[in-house]
C-alpha cells in the first residue's frame, strides 16, 4: 500500500492585500486554526531523513516523506520539496491501522525503521520510537479551490504569511501541475518558497539541527531576517 501522493509548491507572500484581492475571485471552501505537533527523536534522525511526524489538530497522526529522497543526499534534495507520500492513521490508533506502519515500513526500504507499538496506542509510539516534541506550529489557513487544485492561504503570527497550491487531482503529472499553477501566479508578486513550515520554525529554535535537514531554505540569510 502507497501513500497518497501529494504535490504542492508554497510560496511566501509578501504583499497580503494582492493576494487575498486575488482570492477573492476563486471559490472559498473554508478557514479553521490549524495546529500541527511534529515529533521527533532528540537528535532529529527522521526529519535528517526527510521524513515528517505530525499530529494535526489532535486528530490524525500523518507520516510524510519522499521514498525517493531517502537514499539521496541532501545536496541532490535541497529546493525538491514538492511531491511526497502522505500516510495517516487516525486517532485513537485502531487495529485497522496496523497495516498502514507495515506499509511505511516498506516505503522505508531499510534506511529507517519505526517501531510499531505494543500495545497499539499513540501514547506507546511515542515511547517506543522515542519520539518527543520537534516543533509546534500554530496558523490560520483559509482555504479555496479551482477545478484541479485546493489553494490555501496560511497566515503564522512568527514568521509571516504563505499561499500553498496543491492538486487535488488523482492523477496528474509535474508539466501540468506547475501550468495550472503558474496561470494562477504569473501576475502575483509572489516568492517561492522552496523547503517546508518545519525547516523555517527549526532556523529560528535550532539552527544546528536544522542545517541537518534534506530541504534547505535558499537564501537562508533573507528568510532568517523576515522571520
Amino acid at each position: 500500500m502507497q501513500g497518497p501522493l501529494e504535490v504542492e509548491k508554497k510560496y511566501r507572500v509578501t504583499n497580503t492585500d494582492t493576494i487575498k484581492t486575488f482570492l477573492q475571485n476563486l471559490p472559498f471552501e473554508k478557514e479553521k486554526r490549524v495546529v500541527d505537533h511534529y515529533f521527533d527523536t532528540k537528535d532529529g534522525l527522521f526529519y535528517q531523513h526527510g521524513i515528517f511526524i505530525r499530529v494535526r489538530n489532535d486528530l490524525s497522526l500523518d507520516i510524510k516523506f519522499n521514498p525517493e529522497h531517502l537514499k539521496e543526499d541532501a545536496s541532490n534534495t535541497r529546493g525538491d520539496h514538492v511531491v511526497c507520500h502522505e500516510y495517516n492513521i487516525p486517532l485513537p490508533f485502531s487495529t485497522v491501522s496496523e497495516q498502514t506502519f507495515e506499509a511505511i515500513n516498506k516505503a522505508f526500504a531499510g534506511h529507517i525503521f519505526l517501531t510499531k507499538p505494543n500495545p497499539f496506542t499513540f501514547e506507546a509510539f511515542l515511547e517506543e520510537n522515542n519520539l518527543s516534541t520537534l516543533v509546534l506550529l500554530d496558523k490560520k489557513r483559509t482555504t479555496y479551490r479551482t477545478d484541479t487544485l485546493e489553494i490555501a492561504l496560511d497566515e503564522f503570527k512568527d514568521f509571516g504569511t504563505f499561499i500553498e497550491f496543491e492538486s487535488k487531482q488523482t492523477h496528474t503529472t509535474m508539466d501540468a501541475f506547475y501550468h495550472d499553477v503558474s496561470l494562477l501566479t504569473e501576475d502575483l508578486n509572489i516568492e517561492p518558497f522552496d523547503s517546508g513550515y518545519v525547516e523555517l520554525a527549526l532556523l529560528q529554535t535550532n539552527e544546528a539541527l536544522y542545517k541537518t535537514g534534506k530541504y534547505l531554505i535558499h537564501k537562508t540569510s533573507d528568510h532568517a531576517k523576515a522571520a
